[in-house]
């Protein structure tokens, strides 16, 4: 099995920031946002997202504690 594997992905409301949830080598689940004001920042277009453009918000043994984040963190 190839690791990091993606979980879950999230967009904010009108599209505004993204995140996804990645499951470590060591069973931790990370969370990643990649926020509006850093996305419009970048040089490439949005669909070509790539890992380093994602700040990490938390990182769980569980899945809730990096789901509520992600939730507070993109306002949904």
């Amino acid at each position: 099995m190839s690791f990091p594997i993606l979980i879950e992905e999230f967009v904010g409301p009108n599209g505004r920031g993204h995140a996804m949830i990645l499951m470590r080598e060591d069973g931790a689940f990370e969370g990643l946002v990649l926020r509006t004001e850093r996305a419009a920042q970048l040089d490439h277009a949005c669909w070509e997202h790539r890992i380093e453009d994602y700040e990490v918000c938390a990182v769980s043994e569980t899945l809730l504690p990096v789901e509520e984040m992600i939730n507070e963190e993109l306002g949904l």
